[in-house]
C-alpha cells in the first residue's frame, strides 16, 4: 500500500454504490482545495472582464462582421476558453509527468484513492466551470438551454474526482483541454475574417492534429482504461 492511498481509507469511500447514492454532493476531497477553486474562478472573470475587452483592441477590422455585444461576448468568451485550455493543458502535463503519484496503485485505488496535488490540479479546472456556469447562467438567451445544460453537467462530472471518484484518471482527461486551444484560436482568427490566410489554415492543421491524437487516440485508451479498472472495483 503506498502512502499516496492514504486517503482512500481515511475517506472510507468502500464501494461504488455510496458514489451515486443519497451523500452525491459528500464531497470530502474538495475542502482542502476551496480557496484554489474559488480563486481560479476569479482569475477567469478578470480574464473575461478585463484582457478580452483589452485584446479586443488589437483584433483586425472586419466589415462582414460588426462589433456587436453578442460579438464581443463571445470574443471574450472565446478567450476564456483559450485560457483556461492552456492552463488545463499544462496542468495535465505536470501530473502526468509525476508518475510517483499514481505509482503502485492497485485499481481499486486509482478509482477510489485521492492524491492532493491531482485534486489541486483537478481544483483549478473546477474553478473555470463554476465560472462557465454562471456565466452561461447570466447570458442564458445567447448560450441557449442546451449549453447551460453542458454547463452544469461539466461541473458535475468534474465534482465527481472530489468524492473521490477516478481522480488518478483525471490528468488524462484534462489533456483533452489541448485541441480546444486551437479550436478557440480558430473562433477568434474567423471572427476577424481571416478565414483563407495562412495562419487559420495552419491552425486548422494543428487543430485537426491534436484532436486525433489526443480525443481519439489517449482519450480512448484513458476511457477502456478507466472502464476497465471500475470493473474490476465492483
Amino acid at each position: 500500500m503506498t502512502g499516496f492511498s492514504v486517503s482512500y481509507h481515511e475517506y472510507q469511500v468502500l464501494d461504488l454504490k455510496r458514489l451515486f447514492g443519497p451523500e452525491i454532493l459528500n464531497l470530502p476531497g474538495i475542502i482542502p482545495h476551496l480557496p484554489l477553486v474559488f480563486f481560479s474562478a476569479l482569475f477567469y472573470q478578470f480574464v473575461y472582464t478585463i484582457i478580452g475587452p483589452w485584446l479586443l483592441h488589437f483584433k483586425p477590422r472586419n466589415p462582414n462582421v460588426p462589433s456587436t455585444e453578442l460579438s464581443r461576448f463571445y470574443w471574450n468568451s472565446n478567450t476564456v476558453s483559450i485560457a483556461q485550455s492552456i492552463i488545463n493543458s499544462a496542468l495535465a502535463v505536470y501530473v502526468l509527468l509525476h508518475a510517483e503519484f499514481r505509482e503502485g496503485l492497485t485499481a481499486q485505488e486509482r478509482i477510489l484513492g485521492y492524491h492532493s496535488e491531482t485534486a489541486a490540479a483537478l481544483a483549478v479546472s473546477t474553478g473555470y466551470f463554476c465560472f462557465h456556469l454562471v456565466n452561461v447562467w447570466i447570458h442564458k438567451k445567447s448560450e441557449g438551454n442546451f449549453m447551460f445544460a453542458h454547463s452544469v453537467c461539466a461541473l458535475c462530472a468534474v465534482c465527481l474526482g472530489f468524492r473521490p471518484l477516478s481522480l488518478h484518471y483525471n490528468a488524462h482527461l484534462m489533456i483533452w483541454e489541448l485541441p480546444n486551444i486551437f479550436l478557440n484560436i480558430q473562433r477568434q482568427l474567423d471572427s476577424a475574417g481571416l478565414k483563407s490566410a495562412l495562419t487559420p489554415k495552419v491552425n486548422r492543421l494543428i487543430l485537426l492534429a491534436t484532436y486525433i491524437v489526443v480525443r481519439l487516440g489517449t482519450g480512448s485508451l484513458t476511457l477502456w482504461w478507466m472502464a476497465s479498472d471500475m470493473l474490476a472495483t465492483l
